[in-house]
């Protein structure tokens, strides 16, 4: 009995990763999809996603604002709501956070709902924050990376205007011209600011917003400095160019060293939830011991400590910076 019961809390457990695997993986395509659709230029009728995240949850949408007057929510979802835009989904953060608190809510009772267990409900509610959470620090990596990889060529087109004597509007045009994804979308905008007659300085205020490259801040002071006292810029770009390229050869050979350490940090980060989701799953009284008793309160607390301990430990021995 005991044995049959190990090997269904192993199946479920199982099941519960590869579902997460594949929801993930659904939730990339809907993604790439609606990004195909937009660059193509299609409207067709909105998705009930797109309507969703448009609208929000009306009767959620105070709880929602009242939550996101702590600065860290709101950094949340704003940063949620931006990759989203990036995909073509239109929402606020009102919205967006009903949308969010709505889905893990029914996460949580559907859960409880299965296994009658509170401890259960409110470990989904977790392991769905933390899979939200995974996304979006995994799209705003490949978002920042995608921009690093596209530095050097613009450095090199700008060096290249410059050098042919064209002023500083010609060699943002030609930057924004040629670049793609995210830094093509910077200098277009940086275009569009000196194309409608502001000031270099805040022209180029784009390039110094929080989260910007180091080289992308250098670059805006040494634009701004050339455009005001003159003087050859084909040194100071080829210079940045060249520091980019050594940093991004750098930083691919210490991803590859340490990817298999990642993955294996990650597993392990969201065992425990699903574990207690599981196990509340297939044994409903499974966690009782740890609330009938002052001593399994306390077991509980430092069994919570040290989780979090660990997970912060390891997430810093793992964030290796390149200086």
């Amino acid at each position: 009995m005991a044995a049959s019961g190990i090997l269904l809390a192993v199946a479920a457990c199982m099941a519960l990763l590869f579902g997460s695997i594949g929801a993930s993986w659904l939730f990339e395509r809907a993604l790439e999809k609606r990004r195909s659709q937009r660059a193509v230029g299609r409207a067709g009728r909105e998705s009930f996603l797109a309507r969703l995240l448009a609208d929000g949850i009306r009767p959620l949408k105070g709880v929602s604002a009242a939550i996101l007057s702590n600065l860290t929510v709101q950094r949340f979802i704003e940063k949620l709501a931006n990759e989203l835009g990036n995909a073509g989904y239109r929402t606020d953060n009102v919205s967006l956070a009903s949308v969010l608190g709505f889905g893990l809510m029914l996460l949580g009772v559907l859960v409880y709902a299965l296994s009658s267990s509170l401890i259960g409900g409110f470990a989904a509610i977790a392991c769905g924050l933390l899979g939200v959470n995974g996304w979006l620090v995994r799209k705003q990596e490949q978002r920042r990376l995608e921009m690093r990889e596209e530095i050097p060529e613009a450095l090199q087109s700008m060096k290249a205007c410059f050098q042919v004597g064209y002023s500083l509007s010609q060699t943002v045009h030609e930057v924004a011209a040629s670049a793609k994804g995210p830094l093509g979308a910077l200098f277009s905008e940086v275009e569009g600011n000196l194309e409608t007659g502001s000031d270099v300085r805040r022209a180029l205020l784009p390039m110094r917003a929080d989260g910007s490259e180091p080289e992308l801040v250098f670059l805006a002071t040494a634009l701004e400095i050339q455009h005001k006292t003159g003087g050859s810029m084909q040194r100071i770009l080829e210079a940045a160019r060249q520091s980019v390229v050594d940093e991004l050869d750098l930083k691919r050979t210490l991803r590859t060293q340490t990817a298999q350490a990642k993955l294996s940090a990650q597993i392990v980060t969201a065992m425990p939830f699903a574990l207690i989701g599981v196990f509340s799953l297939v044994s409903p009284g499974f966690l009782d011991p740890f609330f009938e008793s002052a001593a399994g309160l306390i077991l509980l607390a430092v069994a919570i400590g040290m989780q979090i301990a660990g997970i912060s430990l390891v997430r810093r021995l793992l964030k290796v910076e390149v200086a």
